[in-house]
């Protein structure tokens, strides 16, 4: 997929994807680019994202849910995967004065960080990362609902990822860098390759079979 982002009058930006030989474009308003900013941002809590923009922490989930919305996504996380695919983090640290206040974008996972990760949490990492809920992971990977809660959280205290939205921007780019065959070897390579996005259609043999204790 490629996106193209071209700057309209008062604010506004039109986000153009070709995926395949789909071309569709979407409109997003001053108020749009905020939220998706702030979504990418180290600071990106409801309650984050209100303290910032100056409004109450339900109405910032609104925001988020129509920002969603309108790029067809379903969710934060979702928004944050088509946002980075999309071009608009690249898009935020070239505009500044976007926000009122400098926030510190998420980045890519260390080395570092991954080499804390059992091979446990590297099988449940791409699901988590991937927007899956803990019904669907442990539907997937054949554990109870309670072990895939507690094995994300893990994951993201060990990673230093705040949330999972956090962990899906940062997972993201991490995945980019490993399609450079000079960094794949060292955050992980193979080994942390991304699940089908589709909880059903995940069988095969390296994700399917049950986790052991």
């Amino acid at each position: 997929m490629t996106g193209l982002i071209t700057k309209l009058k008062r604010g506004i930006i039109e986000v153009t994807s070709r995926e395949a030989e789909e071309t569709t474009s979407v409109h997003l308003t001053r108020r749009d680019q905020k939220v998706i900013a702030l979504l990418l941002s180290e600071y990106n809590t409801a309650n984050d994202i209100a303290r910032i923009l100056g409004v109450a922490a339900s109405t910032s989930k609104v925001f988020a849910s129509n920002v969603a919305h309108k790029v067809g996504e379903n969710n934060r996380i979702s928004l944050v995967r088509w946002a980075l695919e999309h071009g608009l983090r690249e898009f935020v640290i070239a505009t500044p004065e976007l926000l009122p206040v400098p926030v510190p974008m998420i980045s890519a996972l260390t080395p570092e960080s991954l080499g804390l990760l059992t091979r446990r949490d590297r099988r449940i990492l791409p699901f988590v990362a991937d927007g899956y809920s803990d019904k669907e992971i442990a539907a997937t990977l054949d554990i109870t609902k309670l072990a895939a809660k507690t094995l994300a959280r893990r994951i993201c205290q060990k990673l230093g990822t705040k949330n999972r939205a956090t962990l899906a921007a940062a997972w993201l780019m991490t995945q980019r860098n490993s399609e450079n065959p000079s960094t794949a070897a060292t955050i992980g390579g193979d080994d942390l390759e991304s699940p089908d996005r589709h909880p059903k259609l995940a069988t095969s043999a390296s994700y399917a079979k049950p986790l052991k204790p």
